[in-house]
């Protein structure tokens, strides 16, 4: 049993453990697998079970179902054939075009200068910039 075994790599490395874990099945062992990473959940799988309850209270597992099943039902918040909605709302994607800009489309929010840290032999040197209303800054 693995539990969250991507959490806290990079991608590189959530695909070099699903590729060992799924090395373990060719050996004839069952593996179960606790995954929020639908990626690595649909790579690694050949089925999926949804968890859901409340914490203290009750616990429930879905009859297994198909990987592509499975995740639809989870982002979905409903299990058609148990008649069981365990969400209120469904989790959905949208697709959005291309902004006309490189930049959010609001005002300057916050700016800072050019940026340079020494700490023994480590030294961080940045540039300065803007964060602007609207932009989404993954770090």
């Amino acid at each position: 049993m693995f539990d969250e075994p991507s959490s806290y790599l990079d991608v590189s490395e959530r695909i070099n453990t699903a590729k060992l874990i799924r090395t373990l099945s060719a050996e004839n062992k069952t593996i179960i697998v606790v995954e929020h990473d639908l990626a690595i959940l649909d790579y690694l799988s050949d089925y999926v079970s949804v968890l859901y309850g409340e914490p203290g209270v009750y616990g429930i597992i879905s009859h297994p179902q198909g990987v592509r099943v499975g995740i639809n039902i989870y982002l979905n918040g409903y299990i058609k054939d148990e008649n069981v909605r365990f969400r209120e709302d469904p989790i959905l994607f949208h697709e959005h075009p291309p902004q006309e800009s490189l930049f959010g489309s609001g005002d300057v929010i916050f700016s800072y200068d050019d940026i340079q840290v020494s700490l023994g032999n480590f030294k961080l040197t940045t540039s300065g910039s803007e964060i602007h209303s609207g932009e989404i800054i993954g770090i």
